[in-house]
């Protein structure tokens, strides 16, 4: 994944233990169990894939404020990396989390979401998508750019005592949320799951790629990416999504 990929090289000069963490809590704007079944099955995916490397993964309860500083201090950790998020709320979280550490720990924010950071993409807020794409096209020769080859099998400085694993169905339990509206059929979660799709949607044959630029609109021809999920939930970049051969090419 292009966020783990950021912290391992991040971390290695300081040649220091490396935590992902994430914070859970019980409830969340309007999202029912469909949207934390789908991002949980996602996380628990991505915590079996750092485990191999040597990453412990912490699923934290509660507001962002409270447990990640406590979290920091428990493990003695000196930075914070956290990825970029328009919402309001998101930028409350963390301007909270950013005074309760002080000055004395760093706290670094990517955008790892897009392509082109949105603080470089543009300084101001921007009427329509007509203004804001010439500005983004301009910009992707910098940032539309292959992935470092160099992935770890191992990260080479684990903790001297790994956590022990999430239990996911008893997290998913104690949420209160809605309940009543169940999972999707077709829209399996995860990373794996996502490059499937991606898959499926680039083929070069019959791939819905071929139909999207004419046809995308027409809800009875299906011609959609089917992505958006994936996308949403940070289990496929776009920029990989950009850079699948097919992509970019002439449908």
């Amino acid at each position: 994944m292009i966020h783990n990929l950021i912290l391992l090289h991040f971390f290695l000069p300081f040649q220091a233990p490396l935590h992902v963490a994430f914070c859970l809590l019980p409830t969340f704007l309007g999202a029912t169990i469909r949207h934390f079944g789908h991002m949980m099955a996602g996380l628990a995916e991505v915590e079996a894939s750092l485990r191999k490397q040597n990453i412990p993964f912490t699923l934290l309860r509660g507001q962002p404020r409270e447990t990640l500083p406590a979290f920091l201090k428990e493990h003695q950790l000196g930075a914070v990396v956290t990825d970029y998020s328009p919402m309001r709320i998101g930028k409350q979280w963390k301007a909270e989390v950013a005074e309760s550490l002080g000055s004395g720990t760093p706290l670094v924010e990517v955008d790892a979401h897009n392509i082109v950071p949105v603080w470089v993409a543009s300084d101001k807020q921007e009427v329509g998508a007509r203004t804001l794409r010439p500005k983004i096209t301009r910009l992707l020769p910098n940032y539309l750019t292959e992935f470092p080859s160099d992935q770890l099998d191992k990260y080479p400085h684990p903790p001297e005592k790994m956590p022990r694993e999430t239990d996911w169905a008893e997290a998913l339990e104690s949420l209160t949320v809605d309940h009543s509206v169940g999972k999707c059929d077709w829209c399996k979660p995860g990373e794996a799951a996502a490059f499937d799709m991606l898959e499926r949607f680039t083929a070069k044959d019959n791939g819905p790629l071929r139909r999207y630029e004419k046809e995308r609109n027409d809800p009875n021809v299906k011609a959609a990416s089917e992505l958006s999920p994936y996308f949403h939930f940070g289990q496929l970049a776009p920029q990989r999504a950009a850079l699948r051969p097919g992509a970019r090419e002439e449908p």
